[in-house]
């Protein structure tokens, strides 16, 4: 991922943000914003469309193979 950033109605939801995962790895996000730990899940999986930024899964870009070979677990609370 390089330089993935969502914009929100008024304000930035996450700043471009780039990582690398290998396979095999788990990723675990962390921060004070929920919002930016949010919208960096939902633009990774598929499921919020990023303001600009390349995503590359498994040597192919774009999120649909991403987006089969992911899930997202919330914890709330």
């Amino acid at each position: 991922m390089q330089q993935l950033s969502v914009n929100g109605r008024r304000d930035r939801l996450l700043p471009a943000t780039s990582l690398q995962v290998r396979r095999g790895e788990l990723l675990l996000v962390s921060g004070t914003r929920q919002d930016q730990r949010t919208s960096l899940a939902l633009a990774l999986s598929g499921r919020l469309k990023s303001s600009a930024g390349h995503v590359e899964w498994d040597g192919r870009p774009g999120i649909k193979s991403l987006r089969q070979a992911s899930a997202v677990v919330d914890s709330p609370g």
